[in-house]
């Protein structure tokens, strides 16, 4: 990097430099994390001798469905309604390897697994929580293609990068008029009437 800048003329603090790394590093544990809980779940939910396929294959949609739900609320009504500051940061540089903290995702599905384990039972839990976990871990993919080979994604699912994009295009972290918060699907979108085409 800074061999990059000497050649380009410029310099940047190296204080800057080092949160660039840092955020570049969390961005690819991330991802890297992130897609490792749903096979560790679903390892886990081959150990369940008492699982019959049919209900498996619902419950996890369930929570692939349930995850989605979660992702644009949260979108929608935390990072830009309580906590806008952090991500205006990445409306103002889409392309800058922001990201939750790496863990955040194995932590959250490890506390549902816990929460529906004593209220459901293990064999449903495991269901769910591997759906929701697959929900995220296909959402990071999906976030990092999209900001990280824009090319790539328009090629690949160009109905979701537009949908993303426009979301970028139309508003920052703060604006009034942002809208397509969803990024696995378009659907909520839809039904809560913050779809734009």
């Amino acid at each position: 990097m800074r061999r990059l800048q000497a050649t380009m003329g410029c310099h940047m603090p190296d204080a800057v430099l080092d949160q660039k790394a840092t955020d570049e590093l969390n961005l690819r544990l991330s991802v890297a994390f992130n897609t490792a809980v749903p096979f560790l779940l679903f390892g886990m939910a081959l150990g369940q001798t008492s699982l019959v396929a049919v209900p498996v294959l619902f419950w996890w949609i369930m929570g692939l469905i349930g995850y989605s739900l979660v992702e644009y609320a949260f979108h929608r009504w935390i990072l830009h309604g309580l906590v806008k500051h952090g991500h205006h940061l990445h409306h103002f540089e889409p392309f800058a390897p922001h990201a939750m903290p790496f863990c955040a995702g194995l932590c959250v599905h490890t506390l549902l697994l816990v929460i529906l384990s004593l209220s459901l039972g293990l064999d449903l839990a495991l269901c769910i929580t591997l759906g929701s976990s697959t929900g995220y871990a296909l959402y990071c993919q999906l976030h990092e293609l999209i900001h990280r080979d824009p090319s790539l994604a328009r090629r690949l699912v160009p109905r979701l990068h537009r949908h993303h994009m426009l979301h970028h295009r139309t508003g920052n972290a703060s604006a009034g008029d942002a809208c397509n918060y969803g990024v696995l699907t378009t659907f909520w979108d839809r039904l809560f009437a913050t779809f734009r085409p």
